[in-house]
């Protein structure tokens, strides 16, 4: 958790929630994953975990981002593949769509 756990109960994810789905992820997920997520915080760590290729996450508080960049650098934890994209999901979410190649396809989507 990027603050020591303090706000792992102001999100839908708990630490045992984001430990069984890394797990699972790591066993059905291609090496180097392209993941989409809605919303940004402990997940989005998760993902990162997962060393992705393209990690897209969409949330409209730039401060979010701020917290993860912060917790990753902390704690070397690469944030390279992270493309976010500060805005709400439903304005994002189409333009992704448009012109979608089989080879940009997400191997995981998170709507949060």
């Amino acid at each position: 958790s990027w603050d020591g756990g303090v706000t792992w109960n102001t999100g839908g994810f708990q630490a045992e929630h984001l430990s069984a789905l890394r797990r699972f992820l790591e066993n059905h997920l291609p090496a180097a994953p392209r993941i989409l997520e809605t919303g940004a915080g402990n997940s989005t760590i998760t993902f990162l975990f997962l060393s992705p290729s393209k990690l897209v996450s969409i949330a409209p508080e730039e401060s979010l981002y701020e917290r993860i960049v912060r917790f990753c650098e902390a704690n070397e934890v690469s944030a390279d593949s992270l493309e976010a994209h500060v805005a709400r999901s439903e304005w994002v979410l189409p333009k992704l769509c448009d012109g979608v190649t089989d080879e940009q396809r997400f191997d995981f989507v998170l709507i949060d």
